[in-house]
């Protein structure tokens, strides 16, 4: 799971740890990228916590043997696990009443997309912004699910 963290703690999570190691660029700007976003998600009152909340999710589940899990089964793509649904978490801002729940792939499929629509038909505002990932910015995509009678804020 993605977390809020300084970039000292991004660029061991990227880079790897050995700070003189020559990383390249690209993974010295994804650590800044994400310290800069946790700081901006921090001030503005977000908390990072794991999908499985109990809450009503984008996804589907089900019981099965006894055991709540995803049931991939209603997806338009019967993917058993699809390839979209990478680096889950949820943002939670309790002084907004928001809840986020965001996924971060490293690419889209067209059957992806068949599943994101599908999730958007039943409720659900999908955002999808590269400018937003903090598992890896510059190679994972943000794709965000809210409860479409949030407030805007």
């Amino acid at each position: 799971m993605p977390e809020l963290r300084t970039y000292s703690q991004a660029y061991v999570d990227i880079c790897g740890s050995h700070p003189e190691a020559d990383v390249g660029a690209d993974s010295l700007w994804a650590a800044k990228r994400v310290a800069f976003l946790s700081r901006l998600y921090i001030e503005q009152g977000w908390k990072e916590y794991p999908w499985t909340s109990g809450k009503p999710s984008p996804m589907p589940r089900k019981k099965c043997y006894g055991v709540w899990d995803w049931d991939w089964e209603v997806l338009p793509s019967r993917h058993l696990m699809s390839h979209w649904f990478d680096h889950p978490y949820r943002l939670v801002n309790k002084a907004r009443g928001r809840d986020i729940f965001r996924v971060e792939p490293y690419g889209i499929s067209k059957e992806a997309l068949a599943d994101l629509a599908w999730i958007s038909e039943r409720g659900w505002d999908v955002d999808i912004d590269a400018n937003k990932a903090l598992h890896f910015p510059g190679e994972t995509i943000a794709i965000s699910f809210e409860k479409e009678h949030h407030d805007g804020s």
